[in-house]
Protein backbone atom coordinates (compact mmCIF):
# COMPACT_ATOMS: atom_id res chain seq x y z
CA UNK A 1 0.00 0.00 0.00
CA UNK A 2 1.32 3.76 -0.99
CA UNK A 3 2.16 5.67 2.39
CA UNK A 4 -0.22 8.41 3.31
CA UNK A 5 0.76 11.63 2.98
CA UNK A 6 -1.26 14.08 5.25
CA UNK A 7 2.20 15.44 5.79
CA UNK A 8 2.01 17.20 3.22
CA UNK A 9 -1.41 19.13 4.25
CA UNK A 10 0.11 21.68 6.89
CA UNK A 11 3.94 22.48 3.74
CA UNK A 12 0.58 23.51 0.83
CA UNK A 13 -1.44 25.54 3.59
CA UNK A 14 1.89 27.43 4.33
CA UNK A 15 2.86 27.91 1.22
CA UNK A 16 -0.71 29.04 0.09
CA UNK A 17 -0.40 31.72 3.47
CA UNK A 18 3.00 32.79 2.05
CA UNK A 19 1.64 33.58 -1.36
CA UNK A 20 -1.45 35.11 -0.02
CA UNK A 21 0.24 37.96 2.78
CA UNK A 22 3.99 37.79 1.29
CA UNK A 23 7.08 36.30 3.05
CA UNK A 24 7.87 39.25 4.79
CA UNK A 25 4.59 39.44 6.66
CA UNK A 26 5.05 36.14 8.02
CA UNK A 27 8.73 36.05 9.44
CA UNK A 28 7.48 39.41 11.04
CA UNK A 29 4.42 37.37 12.55
CA UNK A 30 6.88 34.31 13.88
CA UNK A 31 9.44 36.54 15.44
CA UNK A 32 6.79 38.73 17.10
CA UNK A 33 7.31 42.01 15.31
CA UNK A 34 4.58 44.68 15.50
CA UNK A 35 3.40 45.76 12.09
CA UNK A 36 2.40 49.53 11.11
CA UNK A 37 -1.28 49.56 10.54
CA UNK A 38 -2.21 50.51 6.99
CA UNK A 39 -2.37 54.43 6.23
CA UNK A 40 -6.08 55.03 5.50
CA UNK A 41 -4.88 57.87 2.62
CA UNK A 42 -2.35 56.82 0.12
CA UNK A 43 0.80 58.66 0.80
CA UNK A 44 0.24 59.26 4.60
CA UNK A 45 2.85 57.61 6.89
CA UNK A 46 1.53 54.58 8.28
CA UNK A 47 0.88 55.06 12.34
CA UNK A 48 1.18 51.94 15.31
CA UNK A 49 -1.31 52.18 18.05
CA UNK A 50 0.56 50.81 20.54
CA UNK A 51 1.76 51.69 24.51
CA UNK A 52 4.57 49.85 26.10
CA UNK A 53 2.50 50.28 29.39
CA UNK A 54 -1.14 51.49 29.93
CA UNK A 55 -1.15 52.13 33.10
CA UNK A 56 -1.44 55.91 33.61
CA UNK A 57 -1.72 58.09 36.94
CA UNK A 58 -3.70 60.97 36.73
CA UNK A 59 -3.29 64.26 38.94
CA UNK A 60 -6.72 66.08 38.94
CA UNK A 61 -6.06 70.13 38.21
CA UNK A 62 -4.03 71.08 39.67
CA UNK A 63 -6.95 74.01 39.88
CA UNK A 64 -6.74 77.58 40.08
CA UNK A 65 -8.85 80.83 41.02
CA UNK A 66 -9.33 82.70 37.22
CA UNK A 67 -7.64 85.98 37.62
CA UNK A 68 -5.80 85.51 41.14
CA UNK A 69 -3.85 82.06 40.10
CA UNK A 70 -2.00 82.33 43.73
CA UNK A 71 -4.92 81.87 45.82
CA UNK A 72 -5.40 78.86 47.03
CA UNK A 73 -8.37 76.48 46.02
CA UNK A 74 -7.07 73.38 47.39
CA UNK A 75 -10.37 72.23 49.38
CA UNK A 76 -12.26 72.49 45.89
CA UNK A 77 -13.34 69.17 44.33
CA UNK A 78 -14.17 67.40 40.72
CA UNK A 79 -16.22 65.15 39.95
CA UNK A 80 -14.52 62.28 37.56
CA UNK A 81 -15.88 60.18 34.94
CA UNK A 82 -14.11 57.45 33.54
CA UNK A 83 -15.18 55.74 30.87
CA UNK A 84 -18.78 56.91 31.59
CA UNK A 85 -17.97 55.40 35.09
CA UNK A 86 -18.45 58.28 38.00
CA UNK A 87 -15.63 57.53 39.79
CA UNK A 88 -17.02 60.34 42.54
CA UNK A 89 -15.58 63.49 43.88
CA UNK A 90 -12.16 64.02 44.22
CA UNK A 91 -10.13 66.68 45.78
CA UNK A 92 -7.54 69.12 43.98
CA UNK A 93 -4.44 67.59 43.12
CA UNK A 94 -5.89 63.69 43.58
CA UNK A 95 -4.70 61.06 41.84
CA UNK A 96 -6.88 58.63 39.65
CA UNK A 97 -5.00 55.21 38.08
CA UNK A 98 -6.64 55.51 34.52
CA UNK A 99 -5.71 53.69 31.59
CA UNK A 100 -4.05 54.65 28.01
CA UNK A 101 -7.36 55.91 25.47
CA UNK A 102 -10.36 55.75 28.34
CA UNK A 103 -12.00 58.57 27.72
CA UNK A 104 -12.44 60.91 30.72
CA UNK A 105 -14.29 63.47 31.85
CA UNK A 106 -13.92 66.46 34.91
CA UNK A 107 -16.06 68.68 36.24
CA UNK A 108 -13.98 70.83 38.44
CA UNK A 109 -15.69 72.86 40.93
CA UNK A 110 -18.83 70.58 40.42
CA UNK A 111 -20.27 70.42 44.08
CA UNK A 112 -18.90 74.11 44.93
CA UNK A 113 -20.26 76.92 46.26
CA UNK A 114 -17.89 79.66 45.88
CA UNK A 115 -17.14 78.63 41.95
CA UNK A 116 -19.10 78.12 38.70
CA UNK A 117 -18.75 74.46 37.59
CA UNK A 118 -16.14 73.98 34.64
CA UNK A 119 -16.24 70.68 32.23
CA UNK A 120 -13.07 69.40 30.46
CA UNK A 121 -13.38 66.11 28.46
CA UNK A 122 -10.19 64.19 26.85
CA UNK A 123 -8.54 60.85 26.49
CA UNK A 124 -6.02 59.71 28.24
CA UNK A 125 -2.34 59.53 26.11
CA UNK A 126 -0.09 56.96 26.48
CA UNK A 127 2.23 58.22 29.48
CA UNK A 128 3.19 57.14 32.94
CA UNK A 129 1.63 60.39 34.62
CA UNK A 130 -0.44 62.93 33.43
CA UNK A 131 -1.79 66.22 34.85
CA UNK A 132 -5.53 67.49 33.79
CA UNK A 133 -4.81 70.65 33.44
CA UNK A 134 -3.15 69.98 30.36
CA UNK A 135 -6.22 68.85 28.21
CA UNK A 136 -8.72 70.84 29.51
CA UNK A 137 -8.44 74.18 27.39
CA UNK A 138 -8.00 76.05 30.86
CA UNK A 139 -11.22 74.95 32.51
CA UNK A 140 -8.93 74.32 35.78
CA UNK A 141 -8.99 78.24 35.82
CA UNK A 142 -12.17 78.43 38.23
CA UNK A 143 -14.82 81.65 37.81
CA UNK A 144 -15.93 82.96 41.33
CA UNK A 145 -19.45 82.92 42.29
CA UNK A 146 -19.86 86.54 43.13
CA UNK A 147 -23.63 87.97 42.62
CA UNK A 148 -22.67 91.37 44.40
CA UNK A 149 -20.50 92.10 42.20
CA UNK A 150 -21.02 90.29 39.04
CA UNK A 151 -23.67 92.45 37.10
CA UNK A 152 -24.44 96.13 36.82
CA UNK A 153 -27.76 97.15 35.16
CA UNK A 154 -28.44 100.76 33.63
CA UNK A 155 -32.23 102.03 32.22
CA UNK A 156 -32.43 105.44 30.37
CA UNK A 157 -35.70 106.50 30.09
CA UNK A 158 -36.91 107.65 26.66
CA UNK A 159 -38.46 111.50 27.49
CA UNK A 160 -35.19 112.61 28.65
CA UNK A 161 -32.45 110.34 28.22
CA UNK A 162 -31.60 110.31 31.77
CA UNK A 163 -31.01 107.34 33.93
CA UNK A 164 -33.62 105.31 35.52
CA UNK A 165 -32.42 104.83 38.74
CA UNK A 166 -35.24 105.18 41.73
CA UNK A 167 -38.98 106.02 41.61
CA UNK A 168 -37.64 109.98 41.69
CA UNK A 169 -36.47 109.48 38.39
CA UNK A 170 -39.63 107.30 36.10
CA UNK A 171 -40.32 106.93 32.69
CA UNK A 172 -43.64 108.61 32.32
CA UNK A 173 -45.78 106.00 30.12
CA UNK A 174 -49.62 106.91 29.20
CA UNK A 175 -52.75 104.35 28.24
CA UNK A 176 -52.12 103.28 24.68
CA UNK A 177 -48.15 104.36 24.26
CA UNK A 178 -45.34 101.66 22.79
CA UNK A 179 -41.96 103.18 24.50
CA UNK A 180 -38.46 101.77 23.56
CA UNK A 181 -36.20 102.29 27.02
CA UNK A 182 -32.22 101.64 25.81
CA UNK A 183 -30.43 99.83 29.29
CA UNK A 184 -27.17 98.33 29.34
CA UNK A 185 -26.03 95.74 31.28
CA UNK A 186 -22.51 95.22 32.13
CA UNK A 187 -19.72 92.60 33.76
CA UNK A 188 -17.68 93.55 36.34
CA UNK A 189 -13.53 93.61 35.32
CA UNK A 190 -11.77 90.33 36.01
CA UNK A 191 -15.36 88.76 37.09
CA UNK A 192 -17.94 86.68 35.13
CA UNK A 193 -21.59 85.94 35.02
CA UNK A 194 -22.93 82.52 33.45
CA UNK A 195 -19.24 82.24 31.87
CA UNK A 196 -19.58 78.43 30.36
CA UNK A 197 -23.74 79.54 29.60
CA UNK A 198 -26.43 81.75 28.58
CA UNK A 199 -28.51 83.92 30.69
CA UNK A 200 -32.32 83.75 30.91
CA UNK A 201 -33.97 87.11 31.00
CA UNK A 202 -37.88 86.91 32.89
CA UNK A 203 -39.53 89.84 32.41
CA UNK A 204 -42.54 90.17 34.95
CA UNK A 205 -45.19 93.20 34.17
CA UNK A 206 -48.71 94.20 34.91
CA UNK A 207 -51.03 92.81 33.11
CA UNK A 208 -53.56 94.62 33.03
CA UNK A 209 -51.03 97.72 32.31
CA UNK A 210 -49.09 96.09 29.39
CA UNK A 211 -50.55 94.61 26.57
CA UNK A 212 -46.74 93.26 25.89
CA UNK A 213 -42.98 93.69 27.18
CA UNK A 214 -40.29 92.90 24.51
CA UNK A 215 -36.67 91.84 25.07
CA UNK A 216 -33.87 92.61 22.13
CA UNK A 217 -30.08 92.88 22.06
CA UNK A 218 -28.05 95.25 20.28
CA UNK A 219 -24.58 94.33 20.80
CA UNK A 220 -22.98 92.40 18.32
CA UNK A 221 -21.91 88.70 19.19
CA UNK A 222 -25.42 88.31 21.66
CA UNK A 223 -28.49 87.53 20.77
CA UNK A 224 -31.92 86.18 22.44
CA UNK A 225 -34.22 83.66 21.63
CA UNK A 226 -38.05 82.56 23.56
CA UNK A 227 -37.48 79.96 26.52
CA UNK A 228 -39.54 78.84 29.28
CA UNK A 229 -39.39 80.32 32.52
CA UNK A 230 -37.43 78.24 35.25
CA UNK A 231 -39.39 76.83 37.39
CA UNK A 232 -37.16 78.09 40.46
CA UNK A 233 -38.43 81.58 39.09
CA UNK A 234 -41.87 81.03 38.22
CA UNK A 235 -42.36 79.82 41.91
CA UNK A 236 -40.77 83.10 43.13
CA UNK A 237 -42.19 85.89 40.62
CA UNK A 238 -45.27 84.44 39.83
CA UNK A 239 -48.20 86.75 41.08
CA UNK A 240 -51.69 87.49 40.80
CA UNK A 241 -52.01 89.99 37.90
CA UNK A 242 -48.66 89.56 36.92
CA UNK A 243 -47.01 88.16 33.17
CA UNK A 244 -44.09 86.10 33.43
CA UNK A 245 -41.66 86.40 29.94
CA UNK A 246 -38.58 84.86 29.53
CA UNK A 247 -35.95 85.12 26.98
CA UNK A 248 -33.10 83.30 26.74
CA UNK A 249 -29.41 85.55 26.04
CA UNK A 250 -26.98 82.82 23.99
CA UNK A 251 -24.26 83.73 26.43
CA UNK A 252 -22.90 85.40 29.64
CA UNK A 253 -20.30 88.06 30.48
CA UNK A 254 -17.04 87.83 31.57
CA UNK A 255 -14.87 90.79 33.32
CA UNK A 256 -16.17 94.19 31.76
CA UNK A 257 -18.21 92.90 28.40
CA UNK A 258 -21.24 94.86 28.37
CA UNK A 259 -24.65 94.28 26.37
CA UNK A 260 -26.42 97.15 25.15
CA UNK A 261 -30.89 96.47 24.97
CA UNK A 262 -33.75 97.42 24.53
CA UNK A 263 -37.51 97.06 25.88
CA UNK A 264 -40.05 97.74 23.70
CA UNK A 265 -43.55 98.43 26.04
CA UNK A 266 -46.66 97.84 24.66
CA UNK A 267 -49.14 99.51 27.28
CA UNK A 268 -52.46 98.79 27.42
CA UNK A 269 -54.83 100.79 25.19
CA UNK A 270 -57.21 102.31 28.37
CA UNK A 271 -55.30 101.52 31.43
CA UNK A 272 -52.83 104.12 32.81
CA UNK A 273 -49.71 102.64 34.45
CA UNK A 274 -49.94 103.29 38.07
CA UNK A 275 -46.74 104.11 40.56
CA UNK A 276 -45.46 100.59 41.62
CA UNK A 277 -47.95 98.49 39.99
CA UNK A 278 -46.83 99.94 36.90
CA UNK A 279 -42.95 98.67 37.57
CA UNK A 280 -41.31 96.77 35.47
CA UNK A 281 -38.83 93.85 36.90
CA UNK A 282 -36.54 91.44 35.05
CA UNK A 283 -34.95 88.80 36.83
CA UNK A 284 -31.52 87.67 35.08
CA UNK A 285 -30.61 83.58 36.03
CA UNK A 286 -27.33 82.35 35.19
CA UNK A 287 -26.75 78.40 34.25
CA UNK A 288 -24.27 75.98 35.57
CA UNK A 289 -23.58 72.29 36.12
CA UNK A 290 -25.07 70.57 38.23
CA UNK A 291 -25.56 66.10 39.38
CA UNK A 292 -28.95 65.27 38.76
CA UNK A 293 -29.48 63.59 41.80
CA UNK A 294 -32.07 60.88 40.67
CA UNK A 295 -29.58 59.99 37.61
CA UNK A 296 -26.24 60.90 39.16
CA UNK A 297 -25.48 62.57 35.68
CA UNK A 298 -24.00 66.02 35.36
CA UNK A 299 -26.56 68.05 33.41
CA UNK A 300 -26.67 71.67 32.38
CA UNK A 301 -28.76 74.54 33.10
CA UNK A 302 -30.17 77.17 35.85
CA UNK A 303 -31.45 75.02 37.89
CA UNK A 304 -31.35 71.15 39.30
CA UNK A 305 -33.90 68.92 38.92
CA UNK A 306 -35.86 69.25 42.00
CA UNK A 307 -36.19 73.34 40.71
CA UNK A 308 -33.43 74.79 42.91
CA UNK A 309 -30.99 77.60 41.80
CA UNK A 310 -28.29 76.61 40.32
CA UNK A 311 -24.82 78.83 39.66
CA UNK A 312 -25.19 82.36 41.19
CA UNK A 313 -27.88 84.38 42.85
CA UNK A 314 -30.65 86.21 40.79
CA UNK A 315 -29.76 89.33 39.79
CA UNK A 316 -32.81 91.95 39.87
CA UNK A 317 -33.01 94.96 37.48
CA UNK A 318 -36.02 97.44 37.76
CA UNK A 319 -37.38 99.93 35.31
CA UNK A 320 -39.62 102.45 37.48
CA UNK A 321 -42.45 103.61 35.85
CA UNK A 322 -44.79 106.38 36.02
Amino acid sequence: MPQKTNWLVPILIGVIIVGIIGPAKVWDAIMGVETPAVPAVPGEEPTTEFCSDPSVTMTIGPMQKMYAPTTSVATEYARVFVEGADKGLKVDKATEAVSWKDKVEIYYASNSSTYYAAKSSFEVPCKSTINTQTYDGDAHKLYELDASTNLNFKFFCEDDGLLNANSSAEEEIAAGDIVSISGVIRGQYEDAYSPYGGIYATIKYNSTAYDDVDFKVDTPGFSVSDATTPTVRANAASATGYTLKTVKINKGLISNEYMDFTLTIDAHDTNEPADTTGDIVIYFDDEDWYRNTDTGLMEFGPEDNDDVIVGDAVNTATLYVS
